[in-house]
């Protein structure tokens, strides 16, 4: 899952360290986190217009969230329905592409768990400067987790929608 795009966002963060990104250990804030940047509410934003797109894109798909394994293949279905604006794709604070959790493909939105990650941050290099990370649940909710807490959400999600169902033996 995170083959190729891990080394993309490690070669970002290394070269937004480079150009003096956070320098994480130095307790001095970078470039991209001092006075007028753009803050977590301008990601929570961004989710928020994608709550809308994915609703709509559910209406008009019997219910069910974009069937994608990627956040460039969650643009691509839903089209017109994406966020207005080059790069929507984007969190505004880190610069890199939300994560589209593969467990909600195709998933009925109903029936999807509302603490469930549909759109998140980057866990591995995407945090905001107070070391969180947002997400868009499938309640519509928004939430900041810190990255341990949203990765094992979503590692636990993955698991739970690759385990084999259970037999149900029939009543006699």
């Amino acid at each position: 899952m995170w083959g190729s795009r891990a080394w993309i966002a490690l070669v970002v963060a290394a070269a937004i360290a480079g150009c003096g990104g956070d320098r994480r250990g130095s307790g001095t804030p970078g470039p991209l986190l001092t006075a007028g940047a753009p803050s977590s509410a301008a990601c929570a934003e961004r989710l928020q217009a994608f709550w809308g797109s994915l609703q709509a894109y559910a209406r008009a798909h019997e219910g069910r969230l974009p069937a994608a394994t990627a956040m460039s293949e969650v643009m691509v279905r839903l089209g017109s329905l994406a966020p207005a604006g080059e790069r929507a794709d984007l969190c505004p604070l880190s610069l890199l592409p939300y994560a589209w959790n593969e467990a909600a493909a195709g998933r009925p939105l109903a029936d999807a768990d509302g603490t469930l990650p549909l759109l998140f941050d980057d866990f591995l290099f995407g945090e905001h400067a107070d070391g969180h990370c947002l997400a868009l649940c499938a309640d519509g909710q928004i939430r900041a987790m810190s990255k341990r807490d949203l990765e094992a959400q979503v590692l636990r999600s993955e698991r739970a929608a690759s385990a084999p169902m259970e037999r149900v033996r029939p009543e006699r």
